[in-house]
């Protein structure tokens, strides 16, 4: 939290003086964090049942940074993992192809964790389907890639046999 607050204010708890869990109130507060942030869930940060808020906090505090209004992510939720980019598109490169899966699996992390916490376990296994769909989409399209560059493969051997013959000959 120090390290991003102090993006925006590079002398953020500089002060031995004043207390982090104070400065960290006052900032968010500043900032227009439109929740209390508690000096004890700062105080207690690796107890369990504090990580959602601060994580919320801290992934606001990085979309404001970011450039955005706040819980823009809230609305990308409802998007689904297609919204990293659509499956199953013919296969260009590795590099895209791992950016969009580390995507989509990040993707799912954020939008099962609210499942996991309200405990709809319905719509997590809704989720998890949803996630193996779109990589098998992925999985269908290298397969169908593998299969082109064996019959070109396949189609060069031919040439190469046909020419060594009517080189030899």
């Amino acid at each position: 939290m120090t390290f991003l607050l102090r993006k925006i204010d590079p002398s953020f708890n500089s002060s031995p003086k004043r207390k982090f869990e104070d400065d960290v109130v006052v900032a968010f507060k500043v900032f227009g964090y439109p929740f209390n942030i508690s000096k004890t869930a700062l105080v207690a940060a690796g107890s369990p049942h504090t990580w959602p808020t601060l994580l919320l906090s801290i992934t606001w505090l990085i979309e404001v940074l970011e450039g955005g209004s706040g819980f823009d992510m809230l609305r990308d939720e409802f998007a689904g993992i297609e919204s990293v980019g659509e499956a199953g598109q013919p296969f260009e490169s590795v590099e895209k192809l791992e950016e969009r899966t580390e995507k989509s699996f990040l993707k799912y992390v954020e939008i099962s964790y609210g499942s996991f916490l309200s405990g709809d376990d319905a719509h997590f296994e809704k989720l998890e389907m949803e996630l193996l769909e779109y990589h098998e989409k992925d999985n269908m399209a290298i397969e169908q890639a593998i299969e082109r560059v064996m019959d070109e493969n396949i189609a060069a051997e031919a040439d190469c046999t046909e020419l060594c013959k009517e080189g030899g000959e």
